[in-house]
Order: structure tokens, then C-alpha cells, then sequence
């Protein structure tokens, strides 16, 4: 018998389900942002492994990955002995960096479609004349919130410029959770 630690990467509290291999039942477990579980029960290295099975297509990782992994990965693992403080911490801090980044890619894709939809319209009309559009990002944290991210970012799609846009970043700032 052994144990296994599961650790919250995410800022969201997780209820971590899970079903061992001779159980009818699921069971589940809340793991609180930033922290980790002890898998209850006596757990075999079979339920284990079936654990693990059951959340690896969802992001779990061994807590040996979290250096390593440059995607987002939500909960890692780690058999016989907790998740080290450290890990956990740069565990969390890789996956805002992760979020942050797609969360500028998705912006810019927005934009470019958008442009593209507002040629498509001027297009159909001979008195307007379109050059390009520009759209800035803004978003406050919610101030019953502190810990939200700031965004102050303005995407510039031109006609004459090249096919992907420029992106020009205000001040960005990100909050730690205290």
C-alpha cells in the first residue's frame, strides 16, 4: 500500500472524482486552489496506476514534469511522499504564464477575424474605405477579486502591414494569491 498526493496547479478549486478499479462507486475529493490531497483509502499500486490513467488525458503529470512542461497542465501527482512547496508554487506560476500567452494568441486571432469580416463588408461597398482595424484589450480585475490579472493591450490588424498583427502591451501586472 501507498500513497498517493495529488496538487491543485489551477486557480480553481478542483473536485477531483475518481473510481477504483473494485469499487462500484466513484469517489471524490476537493483539493483548494494551490494545495493537495492524500488519496483516501488503501490504495494498491493497481488503484493507483487506474487513477493516474483516468486523469492523464486531462493534465495530471508526475510532479517530476512540472519543470518540463511547457502546456498547461492542471493537477500533478506524486506517489509516496507530498508535492514539495516549491514545485506546487512553480507549478502554478507555469500555468499562468501558459494561460496569459493563449490568452494573447486568442486575442489576436479575434482581431484578424474581425477585420477580415468587417473587409468582407466593406468590401460590397464602394463609398467606404477600410485600412484596417484596431482594438484595444482592456480588463480590470473585479474588485471583489485582487487577485485578478490587469490586461492593457491594444491589437493593430493593417492592410499594408504583414498577415499576423502587432500587438502593442500596456501595463500588465499580475497579482499574486495571498
Amino acid at each position: 500500500m501507498s500513497d498517493l498526493f495529488i496538487a491543485n496547479l489551477t486557480r480553481q478549486v478542483v473536485d477531483f472524482q475518481y473510481q477504483l478499479p473494485e469499487a462500484r462507486a466513484p469517489r471524490k475529493q476537493i483539493i483548494e486552489i494551490g494545495s493537495q490531497i492524500n488519496v483516501s483509502g488503501d490504495l494498491s499500486t493497481i488503484d493507483i496506476e487506474a487513477i493516474i490513467r483516468q486523469h492523464a488525458p486531462y493534465g495530471l503529470i508526475h510532479v517530476s514534469e512540472i519543470d518540463r512542461t511547457k502546456t498547461f497542465a492542471g493537477m500533478c501527482y506524486s506517489i509516496g511522499k507530498p508535492v514539495n512547496i516549491d514545485q506546487l508554487r512553480r507549478g502554478l506560476e507555469g500555468n499562468l504564464i501558459v494561460l496569459s500567452e493563449r490568452g494573447k494568441v486568442l486575442r489576436q486571432e479575434a482581431a484578424v477575424a474581425i477585420n477580415n469580416q468587417m473587409e468582407d463588408m466593406v468590401r460590397q461597398r464602394t463609398d467606404v474605405d477600410f485600412n484596417g482595424l484596431e482594438i484595444e484589450v482592456k480588463e480590470q480585475p473585479a474588485k471583489q477579486d485582487p487577485k485578478d490579472t490587469e490586461i492593457d493591450e491594444t491589437i493593430a490588424v493593417n492592410r499594408q502591414a504583414p498577415p499576423t498583427p502587432q500587438t502593442t502591451t500596456g501595463r500588465r501586472s499580475r497579482r499574486k494569491a495571498g
